[in-house]
């Protein structure tokens, strides 16, 4: 997983020095939304993972702190990327982004609602 993210680092790099956001065609603006999106996602989950490990010294083995860091990568991507588009289209303002971080407040409440409606506990 640390190859593949140091790998998508050097995409994002290179999308960055190399396509030209004036002359493209709109293949480039895929390219860096992609690039993106995997290198923050990448970074996310490496960063929790190492989290996991020096600071919850708790007996699981690592691959059951995987699901948990993948779902809070790819928020975070996801997140990173709406909000870059917003900006990039223009209609980012500051009550947008307190609406969508509104929402994105409701949802996360919501899950957890749900999990402990179900009886499953956040933490093991």
């Amino acid at each position: 997983m640390g190859i593949a993210t140091v790998l998508c680092w050097v995409a994002w790099l290179f999308v960055i020095f190399r396509v030209d956001p004036f002359f493209d065609t709109g293949i480039g603006f895929v390219f860096f939304y992609t690039t993106t999106f995997l290198t923050i996602l990448g970074t996310t989950i490496l960063g929790s993972l190492l989290a996991v490990k020096f600071f919850i010294h708790q007996t699981r083995p690592l691959y059951y702190y995987v699901h948990k860091t993948f779902f809070i990568g790819s928020g975070v991507a996801l997140c990173v990327i709406t909000l870059l588009y917003l900006q990039a289209a223009e209609v980012l303002h500051v009550w947008n982004t307190v609406i969508f971080f509104g929402i994105l407040l409701f949802l996360l409440l919501f899950r957890i609602s749900v999990r402990r409606s179900q009886g499953v506990s956040e933490i093991h």
